[in-house]
């Protein structure tokens, strides 16, 4: 039988299609299998073994998988139903995989933060591994001449299950959308090509399994496409993750004429894709289709890249606001995402970063470092900069610079505007970051700070006065926020500084009431020295102010903020008797019961009663009263009452009235005012309270009420 030759353009087509499956498709799945599982596994060896890399690693196994067994099904078509049993499985797994790592990858929040709705879809999604694990090649596929056509025709089943599959991976495309749009904008460029790249190998996947909707087949020929998706996608991820690192949030904040000009632009290369098929046409059905189909994934692929593009969209934005806007900004959206920015720092760095990201994003700047002057050295010092790698010079008050900014209350221009500095180095940061406007942070007048701004993203824009007003609003807000933080910043000094105060006031109390006992011992001993039972009580006496004073410098060391108590039981009446003696021959009688057992601290309680004695001692000797103090120690039910009365007159009503325990209130010339408060906070440490009973004409009664201790064995109090 003859056979007619074949003609000499179906020749070329079948040499071109043996090319392409026999050398192109190696040559591209090797490299991208190789990148698919390095790049993961590298990112997880340098440390990044967040969850969303481990997805990530899954999801790129996983399509490396595919792209492995149908380049083996290519080599070898006999074995064509083991490998694609393979290949089900790894399809199977591509909806979870993808899925759950679009809804982890620089999210702050992680797991957490996936809806219900969210988790319903990534267990309907694993439901996938289970449909191709229960069926078999033949109940999804029939092939019968795949050694020539590499064509795999889909049965009813292989329709539902692959339609399934394209609805889970436009998903993740959605997801990622999602990333993008609520990320900040500050950090945009280090993370928008790992989404690129991830959205690239997606919409690869994508137009391969279309085809199974289309023309209900599976078509092998198109592996390349797949295979060039993947190799571009990885790679453009890698370079994102591995150099710009991913541990940031992006943002892209887009207008709605931005949008129309995105849609235009995706409009426009649909256009072109169509008109570039329409051209195909002159070389006849011998053209190869997947080469068509790698040059629009390149061509779609570049194109994201450039729409991505800040530049561009500064470009845009301000070509835009130029002929189709009367105003440059719209005002209340500006200043609604300033605020925003400025509402979500907590911490003065994060104010501060906030600030330079607002400018940044508000002016189309791609650099920019905040300048505060520093009162103590008359310097503005940079706090912090923006996409800034050196540090800057200090630049003092008197400089030009600053004189002329505070003096004119103005933005100054550096590329329209004559400028000078005494700084050499500072002028050459200038040059160096292409600082293009300086905009001052009035406070009353004064220049507090300022932001360099540089590195515009549109080269060619002109800056206008309504560019200079906005500023100016900003630089106010942002002058009243960091003006608010420092007077917070004084203000808790302040209250430390009060702390301190208090403290000093107790501890000078407490030694002005020693300093007052050695006074009465030195002025007893005139007339009792040569008395020997006097000098023993004396030296007892001196001992024990000086242990007390030692006492007190090693708590004006620490500067306590609370009382701190050291309970032990101890005997009320007891602790009234020694602290009498103490006064060396001061006029006080102890009366009532011999031992009245409490639960508190010796020293703590010493002082009480010492400040009531000598507070009555001083009334006596203010009002020339010689009668003595009488202390009396009783138990009332349940409570151990220690009453001290005098006879000196009473106390003033208007001081009762005013309120006797509040601090730093005295009648007396020489007197802090801090005595009465000090018992009370003592006494209201222990559980306790303290009462006043005042006879006008007679004199007052102080009582302090502690709980009784009943104790088994009182002989536990300490010495």
């Amino acid at each position: 039988m003859h056979v007619p030759p074949r003609p000499f353009s179906s020749s070329i087509h079948h040499i071109l299609e043996d090319v392409i499956q026999r050398m192109l498709s190696p040559l591209l799945s090797l490299p991208a299998i190789i990148l698919a599982m390095g790049i993961p596994l590298f990112l997880l060896a340098r440390g990044r073994r967040g969850l969303d890399m481990l997805l990530l690693l899954c999801a790129l196994l996983t399509t490396a998988g595919l792209e492995l067994c149908d380049l083996l099904a290519l080599h070898d078509p006999l074995e064509l139903e083991r490998y694609r049993r393979w290949g089900m499985l790894a399809e199977s797994l591509l909806p979870a995989t993808w899925l759950g790592f679009s809804l982890t990858f620089a999210r702050a929040q992680g797991v957490r933060g996936i809806s219900r709705f969210q988790l319903v879809l990534l267990a309907l999604s694993c439901a996938f591994p289970i449909w191709a694990g229960l069926s078999s090649f033949d109940a999804f596929y029939f092939s019968p001449d795949f050694a020539e056509e590499r064509l795999l025709f889909l049965t009813r089943p292989a329709m539902f299950f692959y339609t399934g599959l394209l609805l889970f991976l436009v998903l993740p495309l959605v997801h990622l959308e999602t990333t993008l749009a609520a990320s900040s904008h500050e950090q945009r460029w280090k993370i928008k090509l790992a989404l690129i790249g991830a959205g690239v190998v997606l919409v690869g996947l994508l137009v391969y399994f279309s085809q199974g909707l289309l023309y209900r087949t599976i078509n092998l020929q198109l592996v390349p496409l797949r295979t060039t998706a993947l190799l571009l996608g990885v790679t453009l991820m890698g370079y994102s993750l591995a150099i710009r690192g991913a541990d940031v949030r992006i943002s892209l904040s887009r207008q709605m004429a931005l949008k129309s000009v995105v849609l235009l632009a995706v409009g426009i290369y649909l256009l072109g894709l169509g008109l570039l098929g329409e051209g195909m046409k002159h070389f006849g059905p011998d053209f190869p289709k997947v080469l068509m189909a790698i040059i629009a994934l390149i061509s779609g692929a570049a194109l994201l890249v450039v729409l991505l593009s800040a530049s561009l969209k500064r470009k845009i934005l301000v070509f835009l606001t130029k002929h189709f806007y009367e105003n440059k900004y719209d005002y209340r959206v500006e200043w609604k995402k300033f605020t925003e920015h400025l509402s979500r720092a907590k911490t003065r760095e994060d104010l501060e970063a906030a600030v330079l990201a607002g400018f940044c994003e508000t002016f189309g700047m791609g650099s920019a470092a905040l300048f505060l002057r520093d009162y103590d050295s008359n310097v503005y010092r940079c706090r912090t900069n923006l996409a800034m790698e050196a540090s800057w010079e200090a630049l003092a008050q008197d400089d030009p610079l600053p004189r002329s900014m505070e003096s004119a209350s103005w933005v100054r221009n550096l590329r329209q505007e004559k400028w000078d500095t005494h700084s050499e180095a500072f002028q050459r940061q200038i040059h160096t970051y292409n600082i293009t406007l300086l905009c001052p942070l009035m406070v009353s007048g004064r220049l507090d700070g300022f932001i360099a701004l540089g590195a515009p993203l549109d080269k060619g824009e002109v800056y206008t006065f309504e560019d200079y007003d906005l500023i100016k609003a900003m630089c106010r807000q942002v002058a009243l926020a960091l003006m608010n933080l420092r007077l917070a910043d004084q203000l808790a000094q302040a209250r430390e500084m009060e702390a301190v105060g208090k403290v000093s006031a107790f501890v000078a109390h407490d030694l002005k009431n020693l300093v007052y006992t050695l006074s009465l011992m030195l002025d007893n001993a005139r007339e009792y020295m040569p008395d020997p039972e006097f000098q023993e009580d004396m030296l007892v006496s001196l001992e024990n102010t000086v242990k007390r004073m030692n006492v007190l410098i090693s708590r004006l060391k620490t500067l306590p903020s609370s009382i701190s108590l050291h309970l032990h039981p101890l005997d009320l009446a007891d602790l009234a008797r020694e602290t009498a003696a103490s006064l060396a021959a001061a006029p006080v009688r102890i009366e009532g019961r011999e031992s009245l057992w409490v639960l508190g601290d010796r020293e703590e309680l010493r002082k009480v009663v010492l400040n009531l004695l000598l507070n009555a001692l001083e009334a006596q000797g203010a009002a020339k009263k010689s009668h003595p103090i009488t202390v009396t120690a009783i138990q009332d039910g349940d409570e151990a009452a220690l009453h001290v009365r005098d006879q000196a007159g009473g106390i003033d009503p208007a001081l009762l009235h005013d309120g006797l325990f509040t601090p730093f209130k005295t009648t007396k010339p020489k007197g802090l005012g801090i005595g009465l408060y000090q018992c009370k906070q003592i006494v209201t440490a222990h559980g306790g309270r303290i009462e006043v009973r005042n006879t006008p004409d007679v004199g007052a009664e102080f009582i302090v009420r502690l709980a009784v201790h009943h104790s088994t064995d009182e002989q536990d109090e300490p010495g």
